[in-house]
């Protein structure tokens, strides 16, 4: 299904007991996104925030907070930083961003959309 909220967000994908739940993708009025799991309308397990500049972190999230290690990939994705419950820790090489990413990213990520 679809939503438009009023303050100008988007969400479609999966809703359950009218909830977003299962796989969808939110977009926030600023320009930026999330694309991965929902449980009761939070985000849960596996998922990628793509950033109004270009970025995108990928990350696991637990009761809609980022959980644990994800990635944050450069804009041009030549670049990748390791990160850690939210903060960036330093750079990683793309064979390391990818192992991570593969790790946290969203079930149906295909490269051509990272």
């Amino acid at each position: 299904g679809r939503c438009y909220f009023f303050n100008g967000d988007m969400y479609v994908g999966a809703w359950r007991n009218d909830q977003m739940s299962g796989f969808g993708r939110y977009y926030y009025q600023n320009g930026q996104s999330f694309e991965g799991n929902f449980i009761n309308g939070k985000r849960e397990g596996k998922g990628k925030y793509q950033l109004s500049d270009g970025r995108v972190d990928v990350y696991c999230y637990s009761n809609d907070k980022r959980s644990g290690a994800g990635v944050r990939w450069s804009r041009d994705r030549k670049k990748a930083w390791r990160l850690m419950d939210g903060k960036q820790k330093g750079k990683v090489s793309i064979e390391e961003a990818v192992r991570i990413g593969d790790r946290c990213g969203p079930d149906r990520m295909d490269d051509e959309r990272l």
